[in-house]
């Protein structure tokens, strides 16, 4: 899913302006907010490509994954189905 959100912002998925802006606006909104995240943002609007665009891909995965509720609504952003990871039993 990272790498899909990605495409859409770097204009490497064919999707409509406004599907772009939201997924722009949720990858920046959360990436933004860290150090390492800004960097690597940073680094594709400096030098965009296939390298830094999967650093930000690789990044947001991270994010995806230890937030569920930030994954469902990039999912629904997105346009694309969700599972939710298992809950290990205890």
């Amino acid at each position: 899913m990272a790498t899909t959100a990605v495409q859409v912002v770097t204009g490497g998925a064919p999707v409509t302006a406004e599907q772009k802006m939201a997924v722009q606006g949720l990858i920046w909104g959360r990436l933004g907010g860290s150090t390492l995240g800004a960097s690597a943002l940073a680094r594709l609007h400096e030098r965009p490509g296939e390298g830094t665009a999967n650093i930000v891909a690789s990044v947001l995965t991270d994010e995806l994954r230890a937030d569920p509720e930030f994954a469902e609504l990039m999912a629904r952003t997105l346009h694309v189905p969700y599972s939710p990871p298992s809950q290990a039993a205890g």
